[in-house]
């Protein structure tokens, strides 16, 4: 008899399912990405094994900031950045949480691996409890 066909999705699912395993992730910003569904980012990082939540939390080993809260260098702060900030413990977890570019996200999956964090990192001393900016 003829060998069984095989299904490539299957095989596509089983090769990239456990590469972000471990990732727990929020996106920073004025809104959650998620309010509005899911972006196709989101379902790829899920589908790569990553979770990604739309609020922060004790779990919580990523925050992910969109390239449009950055400009100059600096980080754009809004309430619910400052909110989730708090929420994940930042200051106080210091090495513990990765608060990286978006960009670490996706570049890890179009390349099929969980990429360094370093090339993406955003310094925990950029921000202020004021609020404001530094450089």
């Amino acid at each position: 008899p003829a060998p069984a066909p095989v299904d490539v999705r299957q095989l596509l699912t089983c090769e990239c399912e456990g590469l972000l395993a471990g990732v727990d992730a929020c996106f920073l910003g004025g809104s959650s990405m998620l309010d509005d569904g899911t972006p196709p980012e989101v379902a790829l990082a899920r589908r790569f094994g990553a979770t990604i939540r739309p609020d922060a939390g004790d779990a919580t080993t990523h925050l992910l900031v969109p390239p449009a809260l950055l400009s100059d260098g600096r980080l754009r702060r809004c309430e619910r950045t400052a909110e989730l900030l708090g929420c994940a413990g930042a200051v106080e977890r210091g090495t513990a949480l990765h608060l990286v570019d978006a960009r670490w996200l996706l570049d890890s999956v179009a390349k099929w691996e969980r990429l360094e964090e370093a090339a993406y990192l955003i310094a925990l001393s950029c921000l202020t409890d004021d609020g404001e900016d530094r450089p």
